[in-house]
């Protein structure tokens, strides 16, 4: 009631982010990492979450002057993520209910390390099911050593993306080629070059 100060709601920096590990072979097909992204109901994840959460859709948050309107954002498409992984070549020819190529299964782990991500990464395993993708959950007591080592497929963990406010911090850290913590080994010439203009 002190007309000497003015409260704003506004959305937070902090992300829950699944990351890929561009080393394992299912991974490295972008139709395959499409399908994963549209298979994922970002909104349910939001209500399993609860008050305080929002979908991000995108890198940056919405109260970012970074051009999220502009962005294409992650949307969730299910029978969009199974034409995908069609195009890729994977089809369920054994009808157990995860597609497969050449004889192997599209099958991968999430290592998480946090057990309140639990509820929210079943419901990602089953999202992932519904499109064909087997994907078994890890639980870890150091998601550090798991990213040092590069012993995972997909990994969840938080970032926060606008450390002092700074947008080329969390692109160039985790994604910029041969960072020290690129754990996932992602290399994008196109990339490289937004985080250097970025960088001035």
């Amino acid at each position: 009631s002190d007309s000497n100060f003015q409260v704003v709601d506004t959305t937070g920096a902090r992300v829950r982010i699944i990351i890929p590990n561009m080393q394992n072979e299912f991974l490295q097909d972008v139709k395959v990492r499409q399908a994963l992204v549209e298979a994922i109901d970002y909104d349910s994840l939001v209500k399993i979450l609860g008050e305080g959460v929002t979908n991000a859709q995108a890198p940056y948050p919405k109260s970012a002057p970074y051009g999220y309107d502009q962005l294409d954002k992650q949307t969730y498409n299910a029978e969009h993520a199974k034409q995908l992984l069609e195009e890729a070549g994977y089809t369920d020819s054994d009808g157990n209910g995860y597609v497969d190529k050449d004889g192997k299964e599209l099958k991968m782990t999430l290592t998480y390390q946090m057990s309140d991500y639990t509820s929210m990464l079943e419901a990602v395993q089953s999202m992932a099911k519904e499109c064909g993708i087997n994907i078994e959950l890890k639980l870890t007591d150091s998601i550090e050593a798991v990213e040092e080592k590069k012993d995972f497929d997909l990994i969840c963990t938080n970032w926060q993306v606008l450390s002092t406010g700074d947008p080329q911090w969390f692109l160039e850290t985790l994604y910029k080629t041969g960072a020290q913590n690129n754990c996932i080994s992602y290399s994008n010439e196109k990339l490289d070059a937004v985080i250097n203009e970025l960088s001035t």
